[in-house]
């Protein structure tokens, strides 16, 4: 038979143990995030560049240096 000792121990390890599994989720759920957050803005440069390409070859695009 389990005492209280016992059965408080087994709770305690498998409230650890789930609290790290939701931890981990939660840093991989940011990371993921991240990573679409920067390849949105690279995605973003990229457009931006072939507009800036496509304005210079019709010879209208000015760099401003601010």
């Amino acid at each position: 038979m389990i005492d209280s000792v016992q059965r408080r121990a087994h709770v305690n390890r498998y409230t650890d143990s789930y609290t790290e599994v939701v931890r981990q989720q939660e840093l991989h759920r940011k990371y993921v995030h991240e990573q679409e957050r920067l390849k949105a803005q690279r995605l973003h440069v990229e457009h931006l560049d072939k507009i800036r390409d496509r304005e210079t070859e019709k010879g209208r695009y000015v760099d401003v240096k601010v």
